[in-house]
C-alpha cells in the first residue's frame, strides 16, 4: 500500500476563488447572452415550448459556462 502524505497544503481548482478577469469575461458575456435568452424567450413563448428556468438564471447559467470554458484552455 502507498503511504500518501501532503508536505503542503494545496488548494483543489473547484475551491479556488475565480480571478477578476473570470468576472470581466463573465459580465461582457451576460451582457450579450440576456438579450439572447430574451429573445429566445419569445420565439418560445410564440412556438409554445414552456421555460424551466428564469431568463435573468438562463443567462447567468449560460455566462458561467462560457467563462469556465474560456478559463479551462
Amino acid at each position: 500500500m502507498a503511504v500518501q502524505t501532503q508536505d503542503a497544503p494545496m488548494r483543489s481548482r473547484a475551491k479556488r476563488e475565480p480571478r477578476a478577469e473570470y468576472w470581466i469575461y463573465f459580465a461582457l458575456l451576460f451582457v450579450v447572452l440576456l438579450p439572447a435568452t430574451v429573445i429566445k424567450r419569445v420565439v418560445g413563448f410564440v412556438t409554445g415550448v414552456s421555460a424551466q428556468e428564469s431568463v435573468l438564471r438562463e443567462a447567468r447559467s449560460d455566462a458561467h459556462t462560457a467563462a469556465s470554458m474560456i478559463f479551462s484552455v
